[in-house]
C-alpha cells in the first residue's frame, strides 16, 4: 500500500487497516515504527512536508514455513527415486 503524505504540521498519518503482526512501513525509504490508533488501525509519525509513505504486510511464519515445506518436498523426492532404485 504506497500513499503520499502533504501536511503542514507533524502528526500521525493513520491508515485504516487493521494493525497485526506482519506489517512493516516506511516513510521516504526510512523504516518506521507502526502504531495502534483507536486499538486497530495503523498509525506512522510524520513529520511536516511531502513524503512518500509504503505499508507492506508479510505473514508471520511465511518464510520459515516455505523452508520447511521445501525440504519436507526434497526429502519426499529422495525417499521415492531410493524407493524405484531397488531391486523388486
Amino acid at each position: 500500500m504506497r500513499a503520499t503524505s502533504e501536511a503542514e504540521r507533524g502528526g500521525v498519518f493513520v491508515v485504516a487497516e487493521q494493525w497485526a503482526n506482519g506489517w512493516t512501513a516506511t516513510v521516504d525509504g526510512a523504516p518506521v515504527d507502526i502504531q495502534r490508533v483507536d486499538a486497530m488501525a495503523m498509525g506512522i509519525p510524520i513529520e511536516p512536508g511531502r513524503h512518500a509513505v509504503a505499508f507492506q504486510y508479510q505473514a508471520p511464519g511465511l518464510r520459515p514455513g516455505g523452508l520447511i515445506a521445501g525440504i519436507a518436498m526434497l526429502v519426499l523426492t529422495g525417499l521415492l527415486i531410493r524407493d524405484r532404485r531397488r531391486p523388486s
